[in-house]
């Protein structure tokens, strides 16, 4: 960056004329409100995070586009709302089994057709070697796709 643009984003950020990202860590950040389609894809986000605490894999992975993939540290990709949904069944067997998140940002393309939200998540599950609850945290990305029946659907679930 030359010395003019360092000095002009200097005074920019002296002046309070410059924002920065939710999430960026920086101190006076401002946020704008969000729009009514970032709303949506959050409370599908909500819908699909609660839903694996139901103990319903149907509910679960109603929200999966049909042709939707599951990316999961440790096991293969799971692709389809079929896949999903038995892997989800499995993960709700164990008696331990919890999930929770916490979302960091959420993006809507300018098409308002596709979104992403990402966050940290933890989970809660039996040990198979001590049988006791263990919890291990990561994070998440998700990608939505808007849908003109289905409205937004998961396409892409990937935890890391």
């Amino acid at each position: 960056m030359r010395r003019r643009d360092k000095r002009f984003l200097l005074a920019m950020l002296l002046a309070g004329g410059l924002t920065f990202p939710s999430g960026s860590g920086l101190a006076n950040e401002s946020v704008p409100p969000r729009s009514p389609s970032e709303d949506a894809v959050l409370a599908v986000e909500a819908e699909v995070m609660n839903a694996y605490n139901s103990g319903d894999p149907a509910l679960a992975a109603s929200r999966y586009a049909i042709d939707a993939y599951v990316f999961i540290p440790g096991q293969p990709a799971k692709h389809g709302r079929a896949a999903i949904m038995a892997n989800i069944a499995q993960f709700m067997q164990d008696p331990n089994f919890k999930l929770e998140y916490r979302n960091e940002r959420v993006m809507v393309a300018a098409s308002d057709d596709l979104a992403t939200t990402r966050g940290d998540l933890k989970v809660t599950y039996t040990d198979r070697e001590t049988r006791q609850p263990r919890t291990s945290a990561s994070s998440y990305l998700l990608v939505l796709r808007r849908d003109a029946t289905s409205g937004w659907q998961v396409l892409e679930d990937i935890s890391f």
